[in-house]
C-alpha cells in the first residue's frame, strides 16, 4: 500500500482517519443511543449498544492480547498496538448497525449494507495506505466488525423472540387479586 500514495487517495484517507476517530465517533454514538432512547426503539438500541460496547472490549483486548507493533514511517500520529484496526472495526461496527436500526428489511436495505461494507474496506484500506496497520490489521477489524455487528443483531433477535417466561402463571390473575383487595 506504501507504493500507491497517490496524493488524492492519501487525502481521501485522511479524511477517513478523522472520520474513523473517536472525536467523530463517539458523539454520533451518543447521537444514535439518544434518539433510539427517545423513539423508544428499545431492540434497535440493545442491538446498537451491545455491538459499540463488544466492539469497543474486543478492539482492547485484542490489542492486548497479540502485541503487534505498528508498521514504520506512519503518515499520521499513532499509538498502541496495531492488530486490529482500531479504526476500521469501530467503523464497520457503526455503519452496518446505522444500516441495521435505520433501514428495513428489504432490497434496500441489502444496497445500503453493501455501501456499508464497501466503506468499512475503504476504511480499512486507508489505515493500511496511511502506514498506521499492516493490511492484516485492517482486514482483521473489518471482519470482526461485521461479526460482533451480525452477532449482536442475532443476539437481540433471539433474545426478544424468546418466550416471555417458562415460569408457571399466577394461581390467580392480576385484575381478579385487585378486585379481591378493593372488597375487602
Amino acid at each position: 500500500m506504501t507504493n500507491v500514495r497517490w496524493t488524492p487517495l492519501v487525502w481521501v484517507s485522511h479524511v477517513l482517519d478523522v472520520v474513523g476517530a473517536g472525536l467523530v465517533l463517539w458523539p454520533l454514538r451518543i447521537l444514535v443511543t439518544a434518539w433510539l432512547a427517545w423513539r423508544r426503539r428499545k431492540r434497535a438500541l440493545a442491538l446498537w449498544i451491545s455491538a459499540a460496547v463488544v466492539s469497543e472490549a474486543a478492539i482492547g483486548l485484542l490489542k492486548a492480547a497479540y502485541g503487534r507493533a505498528r508498521p514504520p514511517d506512519p503518515l499520521v500520529p499513532i499509538s498502541g498496538f496495531s492488530f486490529p484496526s482500531g479504526h476500521t472495526m469501530a467503523a464497520t461496527v457503526i455503519v452496518i448497525a446505522l444500516v441495521f436500526v435505520f433501514i428495513p428489511p428489504g432490497l434496500e436495505r441489502r444496497r445500503w449494507e453493501i455501501g456499508a461494507g464497501v466503506f468499512a474496506v475503504c476504511m480499512g484500506m486507508s489505515r493500511t495506505l496511511l502506514g498506521a496497520h499492516w493490511l492484516s490489521d485492517a482486514v482483521a477489524g473489518t471482519v470482526i466488525g461485521m461479526a460482533v455487528t451480525i452477532g449482536a443483531a442475532a443476539a437481540v433477535q433471539w433474545w426478544t423472540a424468546r418466550p416471555p417466561s417458562s415460569l408457571p402463571p399466577d394461581p390467580i390473575p392480576v385484575d381478579e387479586a385487585v378486585g379481591s383487595l378493593a372488597r375487602e
